[in-house]
């Protein structure tokens, strides 16, 4: 359907954007790189362009790339609360930890009900070395989303650095059944530490 839409329109800037995408998500990056490059070409008032060409920068553990993109596609939709999540990340990794508490809180200011802000949040007290204070966000995290496993997660391996293998036990057992092997895996490394 994409390939007809560019047979049909070739300047058609979405679906460049939407193809490359899709060839991001299935790791095929040398493919995605130009198509969503051509995207940004087009249309480079398009936020979405620059934040998938971000993504893929990202992927391709490329930061200072990744946060490039990320940052034109915040600042030409300043209310996209994802992209300043996805900017937050790329500064943690960057070492610019100043920055990166700044974009957190804009995404927890721009949507206060997801809980990625405050789990980005928390990554930023972790690069601190502050786990009492990165517990405490993904607590808050926790309770927009108590369901969410990589929430669950990180507040177990955040219990075991903080030495309380009693709290993250109690936690394990507290979980659904173990379906997978990560789940096992998780549960038997706690029940041994």
């Amino acid at each position: 359907l994409l390939n007809r839409a560019l047979a049909a329109s070739p300047k058609l800037a979405d679906a460049y954007a939407a193809k490359g995408w899709l060839l991001t998500e299935q790791f095929k990056f040398a493919e995605a790189l130009p198509l969503l490059q051509k995207a940004t070409q087009l249309n480079p008032n398009d936020s979405a362009s620059h934040r998938y060409l971000g993504n893929l920068h990202d992927r391709r553990a490329e930061p200072n790339k990744a946060l490039e993109h990320f940052t034109t596609a915040a600042t030409l939709d300043p209310r996209d609360f994802i992209t300043q999540v996805f900017r937050c990340i790329e500064l943690v990794d960057l070492g610019d930890l100043d920055e990166a508490n700044t974009a957190c809180a804009s995404a927890r200011e721009l949507d206060p009900t997801h809980f990625w802000g405050p789990m980005a949040t928390a990554w930023i007290s972790r690069a601190r070395g502050d786990s009492e204070q990165a517990l405490a966000w993904i607590d808050k995290g926790l309770q927009l989303a108590p369901d969410d496993l990589q929430l669950v997660d990180q507040k177990i391996d955040l219990l075991l650095t903080l030495g309380r293998m009693g709290d993250a036990r109690a936690l394990v057992r507290s979980l659904p059944d173990a379906e997978s092997f990560m789940d096992l895996a998780r549960e038997a490394n706690i029940e041994f530490a």
